[in-house]
């Protein structure tokens, strides 16, 4: 019935079997173990050890290593739901490579890069909580939203914002309130606080409806409003004014001498 045992023992020493030394319950001096079943430790806190100078390795020919459900091929792993380290996890493959995550299909499931007491860098580029410093180019295809606080350019060297459109497509600065430029204000098609307007072409007043250009002077009247051409001559309708000669009047009205 299997109650009548073969026993070897030995009262003072150990029980040496082809150089595997037995002793009470333990084994040693085993180089090799064959097994075609498991292997079971029952003790509350067990450990494999190994006293190598060079590695243990733990292999499964055909099929996967799974360590606490954690499971190792080769050099993948696999089904790891948290990860603690203390030191630097490092991509160390030359091809490309991504960190990719996969949230709920609701958009709510986010993958969060945080750093407790300091800030992220990536590539040199520093995130401090929402907050994001040391970029030198942003290449972007879509907008630039901005819900509070200024966008600033900060370099003492010459800096500009260039949009490259094709035909009809326009660079829009627009604002629910109004547009500051260097105190010049833009208000939808009006444009006010100018103090000086530089130009190299011609000014239109395009408008069908009547039209008029209007100085305020000083109470005075000392302020006078000029209209003057440094090399050649002022032209009102086809009337030429050169100086303080009048030419081309075909007719003049007059209510007073």
């Amino acid at each position: 019935g299997g109650s009548a045992d073969l026993t070897v023992s030995s009262t003072n020493g150990c029980v040496l079997i082809e150089s595997v030394r037995f002793n009470g319950a333990a084994i040693s001096a085993a180089s090799t173990m064959a097994m075609t079943d498991d292997l079971t430790m029952s003790k509350n806190a067990a450990t494999i050890s190994h006293s190598g100078s060079t590695s243990l390795t733990i292999v499964s020919g055909a099929g996967t290593v799974a360590i606490e459900s954690v499971v190792f091929t080769g050099a993948a792993v696999s089904a790891v739901t948290t990860l603690a380290m203390d030191s630097t996890l490092s991509l160390t493959g030359t091809g490309a490579q991504a960190i990719t995550h996969t949230g709920a299909a609701g958009g709510s499931a986010d993958l969060t890069i945080s750093s407790t007491n300091g800030c992220v860098l990536i590539e040199t580029v520093r995130v401090n909580a929402a907050a994001i410093s040391a970029v030198t180019t942003i290449g972007m295809s879509s907008h630039l939203t901005n819900s509070a606080g200024n966008v600033l350019l900060t370099s003492a060297s010459a800096q500009a914002i260039t949009h490259t459109g094709g035909a009809g497509q326009d660079l829009a600065i627009t604002s629910g309130g109004n547009v500051d430029v260097e105190s010049v204000l833009f208000n939808g098609g009006a444009v006010s606080a100018i103090t000086t307007l530089g130009m190299s072409g011609t000014m239109s007043l395009t408008a069908t409806g009547a039209q008029a250009i209007t100085h305020v002077g000083a109470g005075s009247g000392s302020a006078d409003l000029t209209v003057s051409s440094t090399n050649g001559c002022v032209n009102i309708e086809s009337v030429m004014f050169n100086a303080a000669a009048i030419s081309g009047a075909s007719t003049i009205a007059m209510t007073d001498d």
